[in-house]
């Protein structure tokens, strides 16, 4: 199986792509996290819209929400893997950045270990009233 790497890019003139399982499956993950609802044209219901929790309040509750929410939006969308757990880190923002969510995916690929992958949300460029210019 073969698909197109991300993010979408030349190499020798032709449009990247590549052949690890892992890195299929990672792309997938990130894909279905980072999308909202509504967002996919013939599919409004795809996605779990990791975005919407950058601004949210820091409550235990409403991650739990969106994690249940994630887990079943992965597991309806993505039948090559499975996805054992998904963990919001509140600190470690990049670069001071307080509109930065890190999100773990912890998944197994068939008959293999569990994998990790680490999804940086946020929304780049930016203005809001706190931007430092």
């Amino acid at each position: 199986m073969k698909a197109l790497k991300i993010p979408f890019s030349f190499e020798n003139g032709s449009i990247r792509e590549t052949r690890d399982r892992r890195t299929i499956e990672e792309q997938k993950i990130v894909n279905v996290l980072v999308t909202s609802r509504m967002e996919r044209v013939n599919r409004p219901r795809y996605g779990a819209g990791a975005r919407e929790l950058l601004f949210e309040l820091n409550d235990e509750l409403v991650f739990l929400d969106f994690k249940t929410d994630a887990i079943d939006e992965c597991r309806s969308h993505i039948s090559t893997c499975q996805i054992a757990d998904i963990r919001g880190r509140t600190t470690d923002y990049i670069n001071g950045e307080e509109s930065v969510m890190m999100i773990d995916v912890l998944y197994q690929l068939p008959l293999g270990t569990t994998e990790l992958v680490t999804v940086d949300v946020a929304i780049p460029g930016e203005v809001t009233e706190d931007t430092d210019f």
